[in-house]
């Protein structure tokens, strides 16, 4: 078990009508283009990709040892700026006509490999769940998270109060946006 990790997950807004638009083999191309940005700008701030399903993205801070370490030593706000650096960045990056939401969550997670055949790094538990109902309720071109998230942010990430959604299973929960587009000391 992990303790605390923290979870992105990304969604192509509109998507079925990007499939319609596009066709089979120019769905896969433009899946392929987005989710490889998406990769570059994990790779660049060392967030971790754990799958992409359909039309969703999904990364995480926390989870591998390394992430731990520097946890230890400099906090958990510090590796979430990172997660919050990606989800601006992809964001900032988004190509005319296609929009994204996305939804984060901090929590603790169960990560580890399952399967013999096509083994994949997986992460289970609320945390996961909770980070993909911020995202199912969020709001196009917007990062929406919860009040755990917030308080783990660090000082330069500005916050927009949503107000209160409902989710699955937790009922009204208070929301929040990202703000302006936060003045990151860079690594």
């Amino acid at each position: 078990p992990v303790a605390r990790a923290s979870i992105l997950f990304v969604m192509i807004v509109d998507f079925d009508q990007h499939a319609r638009r596009l066709g089979p083999e120019g769905l896969l191309a433009f899946l392929n283009r987005e989710f490889t940005r998406m990769d570059r700008i994990c790779a660049r701030h060392d967030a971790t990709k754990i799958e992409t399903v359909g039309e969703e993205y999904v990364c995480a801070v926390g989870v591998l040892p390394a992430d731990r370490a520097a946890e230890s030593v400099e906090g958990h706000s510090a590796i979430l700026g990172r997660l919050v650096r990606v989800a601006d960045a992809i964001l900032h990056a988004q190509a005319p006509g296609v929009q994204f939401k996305m939804g984060m969550h901090t929590g603790p997670v169960v990560a580890g490999v399952i399967g013999q055949k096509l083994p994949r790094f997986r992460l289970f538990g609320d945390t996961v769940n909770t980070a993909a109902r911020m995202m199912q309720k969020g709001v196009p071109g917007q990062l929406q998270f919860g009040e755990e998230t917030r308080a783990q942010l660090p000082g330069w990430v500005r916050v927009a109060p949503r107000g209160e959604i409902e989710l699955k299973g937790k009922g009204r929960v208070a929301a929040f946006l990202l703000g302006s587009r936060p003045e990151a000391p860079q690594p």
